[in-house]
């Protein structure tokens, strides 16, 4: 057996990664060290010994245990682990190992992030005779320069030059950090104030050493997080398959091949996907079956026999790297179909982006084939039930919306439902963003139009409230909505509950009255002019807030995103109230802010008086002055009952929220004479 060494150099920095150990990151259930070792374990087919140098910090053995961790992973494996000082990169590094083993010969140097196919390379390790280096190349386009080490060559492919990650002209190839050295020790030769190994090879070029390049075409990389993150896609979408024999692949009686069992077989494990055969046959009858398999062509890595004949359960984890991409599927045959008919689906969507959620609904930017959708995520336990439930519904909403008006929402793409998991699909709106990222002026230009058009197609499908039950209709409201709230309300804090006491509110040097006496005061002017309530139902929106408005400013469009929380047939002044939290109360601007309230005691308390303006001048084109007071009550109960989620975001935001329902049912009351 010949010797050759494997050289690790692993002293960097691991930035992109934020400055962790990067060789002992998991790619997926494999650390980088593991991955990128692995292509050398064929060595030993070829004749040869690998012997294996680390090279890391200091403070990477003492913060990481790099040593003992590597014999570990590798115990059968002859394995040297050298500590150094601080370098000025791999070059000094590489250097430091040479000399302190006093290597020579033939050896490999080898990045640790990313794991290549060698066999190119020792199928031509007789041209070391000629080539002091053979330099490992790989494909790359224009866009990935920026991103690689890179070789220049003629049209001839003769090296003309070497660079890192600066942009030169003419025909280039991205460098692979996998060199073979003929002979290690001419690494001693050249200044360590050559950072990078494509240094040295542009000083040996210079001095016109004998170089070669060998093109590689099976890689895998994962050395930046966009990098390991398509790498996880790409053995994401290795699957396995256990495929039943008997009535599945091989006729149940006839003992045939059944139709499509061949090809599909080979088109999947063409994928690289594993095929392992199953069956309930005992020990004594396999070897019929393995004949009847290998007279026919068929392709497997493994058989399971011996299985009950019952149903068979494939359980497994979600992957956190893919969040909506199912794990575990099953088919369920004819018996003697065949396979002629099963297509499995190949393609893994990529995310693009992680979007903001509600209702414990994951929201992605994934793209498919080019095609980039939005995807809407959630898995399935006994405390989400409920808001799988709320998911649900908002796609039927989507969908009726868009049966309502064409185009008033996001086309939805697909629904798709497991024992696991629920996600749909809609159509991605590019160009279009949030109505309130934009400015007041275009908002009220804007929204009147878009109120017109929900009142000429959504809210025109209604039922009347006759005058005599729309006190009832409020009641109901009140009694199912808001006052169930209290009890839960006044046990999160003491403060909370002063709000709800016969005490007196002190907000910015006014006095105000708990929240239940002005809603007592109202409820009893209802009971002879109930105003307030709505004077009919019907279809709405329910989260009718800016930024649920998606608008494109070149073309004027709008769509309505996130439909939530209303019931079948639901009140006008519902969505209203949902406006209001943005027109009236600023919603923006404080729902992320953490310093809205100073506390000076359990019933005082000062907020911006920015939030305490009465804005009807701003919005008396859009709304009368009794759907003015409508749009503030409801508004003021909408906040009673965000508190409990408000209060878990955080005590302040709970009892700001408060605070504005208090101040704007006071105000409510004040201008009582009539509405």
């Amino acid at each position: 057996m010949r010797k050759i060494s494997i050289i690790f150099p692993m002293a960097g920095l691991g930035s992109r990664f934020g400055y962790t150990f990067k060789p002992f990151l998991l790619a997926t259930d494999e650390t980088f060290i593991e991955l990128a070792k692995k292509p050398f374990d064929r060595l030993i087919h070829y004749g040869f010994t690998p012997e294996y140098y680390f090279i890391v910090r200091e403070s990477q053995e003492k913060d990481f245990n790099v040593s003992q961790r590597l014999h570990e992973l590798f115990p059968n494996d002859i394995i040297h682990c050298l500590t150094i000082g601080n370098t000025n990169g791999p070059l000094q590094t590489l250097q430091a190992a040479i000399q302190k083993y006093n290597l020579s010969g033939e050896s490999f140097v080898c990045d640790c992030d990313h794991a290549i196919c060698i066999d190119p390379l020792i199928q031509n390790f007789n041209l070391l005779k000629t080539y002091d280096v053979l330099i490992p190349t790989w494909n790359i386009t224009t866009n990935e320069y920026l991103n690689w080490g890179k070789v220049k060559l003629s049209d001839t492919g003769e090296i003309l030059d070497f660079c890192e990650k600066e942009t030169i002209d003419g025909y280039l190839k991205g460098l692979i950090g996998c060199y073979l050295f003929y002979n290690i020790k001419d690494l001693l030769n050249y200044s360590s104030a050559n950072e990078n190994i494509s240094d040295v090879l542009k000083c040996m070029l210079l001095q016109n050493k004998p170089l070669k390049i060998i093109s590689i075409t099976k890689a895998e990389f994962f050395g930046t997080p966009s990098a390991l993150e398509i790498y996880r896609f790409k053995r994401a979408q290795q699957y396995t398959l256990f495929i039943d024999i008997d009535g599945t692949l091989i006729h149940q009686t006839e003992r045939t091949i059944l139709p499509g069992a061949f090809d599909k077989i080979n088109e999947w494990q063409s994928y690289g996907h594993r095929i392992i055969l199953t069956t309930a046959r005992r020990d004594e009858h396999m070897k019929e079956i393995i004949k009847i398999l290998s007279n026919n062509y068929i392709y497997y890595d493994d058989i399971i026999n011996n299985l009950p004949p019952g149903p068979r359960y494939v359980i497994n984890d979600r992957k956190p790297y893919l969040p909506y991409y199912s794990m575990a599927q099953g088919i369920i045959l004819d018996r003697n179909k065949g396979l002629l008919d099963i297509t499995l689906h190949t393609d893994t969507p990529q995310i693009v982006k992680i979007l903001e959620g509600a209702s414990f609904a994951q929201v992605y930017l994934v793209e498919n084939k080019k095609h980039k959708f939005i995807r809407k995520y959630i898995s399935k336990s006994p405390e989400l039930n409920m808001h799988v439930d709320i998911l649900k519904r908002q796609c039927d909403d989507l969908k009726r919306l868009n049966f309502y008006k064409k185009d008033l929402c996001p086309t939805i793409l697909n629904e798709y439902e497991s024992p696991s998991e629920y996600y749909y699909d809609m159509e991605y709106l590019d160009e279009f963003h949030k109505l309130s990222e934009f400015s007041s002026d275009i908002i009220y230009r804007v929204l009147p139009f878009i109120l017109d058009d929900l009142h000429e197609n959504v809210y025109c499908y209604g039922k009347i409230i006759t005058h005599d039950k729309r006190y009832e209709w409020l009641e109901n409201y009140m009694n199912e909505k808001v006052l169930p709230k209290f009890p839960i309300l006044t046990a999160l804090d003491p403060i909370i509950q002063s709000f709800f006491e016969q005490k007196i509110i002190k907000l910015n040097d006014k006095h105000y009255k708990p929240i239940p006496e002005y809603l007592n005061k109202i409820m009893n002017y209802q009971k002879i002019f109930p105003e307030l309530a709505p004077e009919f139902v019907c279809p709405i929106h329910g989260d009718l807030t800016l930024e649920n408005i998606l608008y494109h400013p070149k073309n004027g469009s709008y769509r309505l995103i996130d439909p939530s929380g209303s019931r079948y047939m639901d009140a006008i002044e519902m969505d209203t109230a949902k406006l209001f939290q943005s027109l009236i109360c600023d919603y923006v601007s404080w729902m992320n802010k953490e310093d809205l309230i100073t506390i000076l005691s359990e019933n005082e308390f000062i907020i911006d008086d920015m939030y305490l303006i009465d804005k009807y001048h701003m919005v008396k084109h859009i709304y009368s002055p009794i759907e003015y007071q409508k749009g503030l009550f409801y508004m003021s109960t909408y906040f009673i009952r965000m508190v409990p989620f408000m209060y878990h975001k955080s005590k302040q935001h709970a009892l700001f929220v408060l605070l504005l329902a208090t101040f704007h049912l006071d105000s409510i009351n004040y201008n009582y004479k009539p509405l």
